[in-house]
């Protein structure tokens, strides 16, 4: 996980993957299913 990837990600450049979401889980002490659940929300919220 870069630093790149974690800006990119941060400004909204560059989506949480399946793979992302679980390196952030193990990395932050949280659940996969969070930072899935978080993009998803980004996405609606981007559709609106």
């Amino acid at each position: 996980m870069s630093e790149t990837a974690i800006g990119e990600i941060v400004n909204g450049k560059r989506r949480i993957s399946t793979a992302m979401a679980w390196r952030l889980s193990k990395a932050l002490g949280t659940t996969a299913e969070f930072w899935s659940n978080l993009q998803s929300d980004i996405a609606v919220a981007g559709c609106r």
